[in-house]
């Protein structure tokens, strides 16, 4: 179920570390995916900071350590702001990611 539900994000890292651009978006609507009882709730939880390889960007959908708001519908609150900025034509990387923390 572990290899199902999740990513050893540090061995992705590591595996991008030979190119020169790598964007890595982590996005923590659940406090444990593995406890069904735990649901989609907020609370403690979320994702621990890591070290990135030069050239990468890591965006997180929310503080280290505490998780994202889930929203009402198909996706979370962050991933529906980042798929709307992400389809707007000519915004930079940096912008489209203030626009998303916005």
């Amino acid at each position: 179920m572990v290899r199902v539900e999740s990513v050893d994000v540090d061995s992705v890292l590591d595996q991008l570390s030979h190119s020169d651009l790598n964007i890595v978006i982590l996005d923590a609507c659940r406090n444990n995916p593995f406890d069904r009882k735990a649901g989609r709730a907020l609370g403690a939880g979320g994702l621990a900071t890591m070290e990135a390889p030069k050239g990468s960007m890591v965006a997180y959908s929310t503080a280290p350590g505490k998780t994202a708001a889930d929203g009402d519908g198909r996706n979370g609150v962050y991933t529906q702001a980042l798929l709307r900025y992400m389809k707007e034509p000519g915004l930079t990387i940096e912008q489209v990611f203030k626009n998303v923390r916005k």
